[in-house]
């Protein structure tokens, strides 16, 4: 382990994509992803569980992509598409490793999104509590 601790979770918490760089910080310290969590878990961090299903054998990017391009599914319904990469075995590492980037660029807007609605919330109660204008309860 190279990085402290104390490293580990501030590297984390300044990081713009939280799964990368459980990655990034597993590489430098030259150890698995699972040890970094738990670090990171340890010392109170709340780490969502994704649960993946793994690979059981090793599956080739090209013969994913086969299987993809071999689908009569619509690509209009993306929800058989996954279902059929699924069926066929296991999300491969490089897609899951994808579609978590994914989750955690929504997670950061949901956020920004959340904050946004709480700051034009609070003004409205202002305005309308300067005005004496009676809010519905909705």
């Amino acid at each position: 382990m190279e990085m402290k601790a104390t490293e580990i979770l501030a590297s984390y918490k300044n990081a713009s994509s939280k799964t990368k760089q459980i990655g990034i910080l597993a590489e430098l310290n030259a150890c698995s992803r699972d040890e970094i969590t738990r670090i990171l878990e340890e010392n109170g961090e709340d780490i969502p569980k994704r649960n993946i299903p793994r690979e059981k054998k090793p599956v080739q990017q090209d013969e994913a992509v086969q299987q993809v391009e071999q689908k009569e599914e619509p690509a209009a319904e993306p929800e058989k598409a996954v279902e059929h990469i699924m069926a066929a075995g296991a999300v491969p590492d490089f897609i899951a490793q994808i579609l978590l980037e994914k989750l955690d660029e929504i997670d950061g807007k949901l956020a920004e999104a959340e904050k946004a609605k709480k700051e034009y919330e609070s003004q409205y109660y202002t305005i309308t509590d300067y005005l004496g204008i009676t809010r519905g309860t909705s």
